[in-house]
């Protein structure tokens, strides 16, 4: 299976490794498969947490640019020979609409450069480090994938410690299945406090992105010595956090995409609306 390079994740690899050794071949699938598992289920939770916001903002996009291209200009002939001063935000419009022809392939060309530079250097480690500290500071979503990523920490680090891989190899499958920059780079840390001698509990308290839960049980897994029981019962919480939290901000996103929206669509209807009045006639 390792020969295979791409074909199969390496906590498959590494689980079926310790089945093997360990002669627990079957159990170590299983732990495999729930992991997968819980995995995507994560995943189909980010995605209709993100959906919505991302539909409706690309339809109010749409809408902004359709009113632009085609109501603008019928206003301004309708009105252009009855005189007087249109206000000035009336007046960027009418300005804008008359330059969409050369205004839309700039937006076109700087979409596509944006996206040939994030395809290039989106998987710098700096960058994407600093992408995901963004990401983890935006103020209604933050919290969500700061959920989604210490999940996903702990449900594989449980698994790959269940299934007897030692602890630092541990680490090193969890970073690579991290998914997360900003959570890769701590257990990077993670793991040269561990090799040194120090408590992963200790390490995992010192790193911001994970909540004090999560060293805190380790702390307690480690004096017990069932620090993946421990973990996994940290996993299965966050699990449980991360749904309640999409569904808060399903919840939430719909009525603010709703004003968002409509305050989008009346802004940018009121300088038509100022091209029919009294005054700009007059």
């Amino acid at each position: 299976m390792n020969k295979q390079t791409g074909m199969f994740p390496p906590l498959l690899v590494h689980l079926v490794e310790s089945g093997e050794t360990g002669g627990f071949l079957s159990e170590a699938l299983v732990s495999a498969a729930d992991a997968f598992d819980a995995e995507l289920k994560i995943k189909d939770t980010v995605k209709s947490a993100m959906a919505y916001p991302l539909i409706v903002m690309s339809i109010a996009v749409l809408a902004v640019i359709g009113m632009l291209i085609f109501i603008v200009p019928v206003f301004e002939e309708m009105f252009e020979g009855l005189g007087g001063e249109l206000p000035a935000f009336t007046q960027l419009l009418v300005s804008i609409s008359n330059n969409m022809l050369w205004i839309m392939p700039i937006l076109l060309a700087l979409g596509g450069a944006g996206w040939f530079l994030w395809r290039k250097y989106g998987q710098d480690p700096r960058v994407a480090v600093r992408v995901d500290e963004f990401k983890h500071k935006l103020p209604i979503f933050g919290k969500f994938f700061r959920q989604v990523a210490i999940a996903r920490f702990t449900k594989t680090l449980a698994t790959t410690l269940k299934a007897g891989v030692p602890i630092m190899q541990s680490l090193m499958i969890v970073k690579q299945t991290a998914g997360s920059p900003l959570v890769q780079a701590a257990v990077d840390r993670v793991a040269v406090g561990v090799g040194n001698g120090r408590s992963m509990a200790t390490m995992l308290e010192k790193e911001e992105v994970f909540l004090p839960l999560v060293s805190q049980l380790a702390a307690v897994g480690e004096d017990t010595g069932a620090l993946d029981t421990m973990l996994m019962q940290v996993a299965q919480f966050m699990e449980r956090e991360v749904q309640l939290t999409a569904e808060r901000l399903t919840a939430l996103v719909e009525p603010l995409m709703i004003v968002v929206v409509g305050a989008v669509i009346g802004a940018w209807s009121s300088p038509s609306t100022s091209l029919c009045s009294p005054s700009s006639r007059r």
